[in-house]
């Protein structure tokens, strides 16, 4: 062996010989991992192997912190999500405070990320208040006190978040940390903009600019942005607005399609405060636009994500039709092996291989059928999603088709309505995505105020029939101010009587919208002069894709599923839903929730 060798190998064995000087090693290594740098994501599951097959307990327990890391920048949260909880359950096991700190800190940062800021503040508080403050890494503690400052402004509690935010950087002043006092800083400056603290938040905005300029573009916008929400506090307009024509230069150079949209929509907001009615139209069809390419990406995510489970469950029958027929051709040769000794033995082993078989056969029949149920969740996912975008986005179109120009009153009612009624989609499609079929509705009771309620439909649906030449009335006949009930669950199933009645009634007519009270229920009712629907057909009006055999009269959408929402929704309020209808004299949908 010459000399290099030996050398060598003297290094190595120095190196491991001891499980003190492994220990040591080991934690180098993961100290110095560059596991925060998403263009090493090729390199993370190397890491993460190289960790688990190390011996040493940290080590292993970091590999699930490499994975989380590693799943979060695939784009897979609940992935990362279970990484992080693993991480987090083996350094408390490992009883390293420390550790359990970063563990922490990771899952604020999965429960932030995935607008979970209750759970987020749950786990930091819990750790806080069970831990040695002064005995912790300062820098990770200065992290998850910059955390539990979002949670607490997520709640609008102002004053826990500046104390929050505070602490953070007061840490990171001592450690003489420039990045991360530039980051608590931009927090801390759009928190001045919403208490008023016009003045600090323009001098917290100036000091980050000058730092972050040629260093990190994502920060650098939200600083730009929070300058110009400063001078605009301050009254200084026209300086606000060249801050956000830089903001959105800076947005387009990170090609982000969610900051160009927040870029547009803020823009939006300032021309209209100086009068540029022409130009703050422009912004917000062009921020309404982005919104929507956003939603439709998030859809097809969500659709992906259902395509690749059928691909999973065809891919598992696929497994289970090769695993009988390998099992078929073993048994087969194992009875004509047999048959040569005894045909009473053969009987038997051709009995058994039918019973297994035909046991097989079954579990692939059962899988098909999985598989039918998943292609039909599927497209009923996407019938569901482009119901519920076309009434929101056919009464944006129709707000912004009645734009005036050069009434700033109009202006700010049509930016209002586009933007609720935005919002309103953005939700909905939301809740659908989230939702797994399995589990009810969870139903939120609130005190709903009646008239502001019978209110917003109408403005909602004015432009709808206005379209039509529809006279559309309401009647509020009831005594009784409030009712308990799931507001957003009543309004969506009212929205979709209220759509269905103007849909299918003929130009100039009239649909009424009453409510009234009587024997305990609170009756909300809906009639128009359409088409109206046969005896027959009303059986199986509120199926599923069900259409009642007519035709919308204006040309507009159906998918048939609107009354079948409206069901869903009643059963789950405990509400009644009735209808009367005669074929050429239009129909009559009452829903009546009790009223106590």
């Amino acid at each position: 062996m010459n000399k290099l060798s030996t050398l060598l190998l003297f290094l190595l064995f120095s190196h491991f010989s001891s499980g003190q000087k492994a220990d040591v090693t080991w934690d180098t290594y993961i100290k110095n991992l560059p596991i925060y740098n998403s263009s090493n994501l090729d390199s993370l599951p190397h890491w993460s192997q190289k960790l688990r097959s190390s011996g040493n307990q940290r080590a292993i327990a970091f590999a699930e912190r490499v994975d989380g890391f590693y799943f979060d920048y695939l784009g897979e949260k609940s992935k990362s999500l279970e990484s992080f909880l693993t991480f987090a359950k083996a350094v408390q096991a490992l009883n390293s405070p420390n550790d359990e700190l970063i563990a922490i800190s990771d899952l604020a940062y999965v429960y932030l990320t995935t607008n979970r800021h209750s759970e987020a503040k749950k786990v930091i508080l819990s750790f806080l208040s069970k831990s040695p403050i002064d005995e912790l890494e300062q820098k990770s503690l200065a992290v998850i006190y910059n955390n539990l400052g979002q949670c607490y402004r997520q709640e609008n509690k102002i004053d826990s978040a500046l104390i929050s935010y505070n602490k953070s950087l007061d840490i990171k002043n001592a450690l003489g940390d420039s990045t991360g006092i530039a980051n608590v800083k931009i927090n801390l400056t759009s928190l001045y903009i919403q208490q008023g603290n016009y003045q600090q938040a323009l001098i917290f905005s100036k000091e980050n600019i000058a730092y972050f300029t040629d260093k990190i573009q994502s920060d650098l916008w939200y600083n730009v942005v929070n300058k110009a929400g400063a001078l605009n506090g301050l009254g200084r307009k026209s300086e606000a607005k060249t801050e956000l024509l830089n903001a959105l230069k800076l947005a387009n150079q990170l090609n982000s399609k969610s900051l160009i949209q927040q870029s547009h929509e803020q823009l939006a907001a300032i021309y209209n405060e100086l009068g540029e009615y022409q130009e703050a139209y422009k912004e917000i069809i062009l921020s309404n636009q982005l919104k929507s390419e956003i939603l439709n990406e998030q859809t097809s995510n969500r659709i992906a994500e259902l395509q690749e489970a059928y691909n999973a469950e065809e891919r598992e029958k696929e497994n289970q039709l090769l695993s009988a027929r390998l099992q078929s051709q073993k048994n087969r040769q194992l009875a004509l092996l047999i048959g040569i000794i005894a045909f009473a033995s053969l009987a038997a082993i051709v009995g058994f291989s039918y019973h297994k078989n035909k046991k097989k056969n079954s579990l692939i029949q059962a899988q098909n059928k999985k598989l039918t149920q998943l292609n039909a969740e599927k497209n009923h996912l996407l019938s569901v999603v482009s119901h519920d975008l076309s009434s929101p986005f056919s009464a944006i179109k129709l707000w912004v088709q009645n734009l005036s120009k050069n009434d700033k009153g109009s202006l700010q009612e049509v930016e209002e309505m586009v933007s609720k009624t935005a919002d309103f989609g953005l939700n909905a499609i939301r809740a659908l995505l989230t939702f797994d079929k399995q589990e009810a509705h969870e139903v939120h009771l609130e005190n709903t105020d009646l008239a502001k309620l019978t209110a917003s439909l109408i403005k909602r649906f004015e432009p709808l029939a206005k379209a039509k030449g529809i006279n559309l009335k309401a009647q509020i006949e009831q005594d009784r101010e409030h009712i308990l009930t799931d507001k957003k669950m009543l309004f969506r199933a009212l929205e979709n009587l209220l759509s269905n009645a103007i849909k299918y009634s003929e130009d100039k007519t009239e649909v009424w919208y009453r409510t009234y009270e009587k024997d305990g229920y609170v009756h909300f009712e809906i009639r128009d002069e359409g088409k109206g629907i046969s005896e027959v057909r009303q059986k199986y009006l509120f199926e599923k894709y069900s259409t009642a055999g007519n035709q919308p009269t204006g040309g507009e959408q159906s998918h048939g599923l609107g009354l079948y929402i409206v069901k869903r929704i009643a059963e789950e309020l405990g509400a009644k839903l009735m209808v009367q209808s005669e074929e050429g004299k239009g129909s009559c949908f009452t829903f009546s929730l009790k009223a106590d």
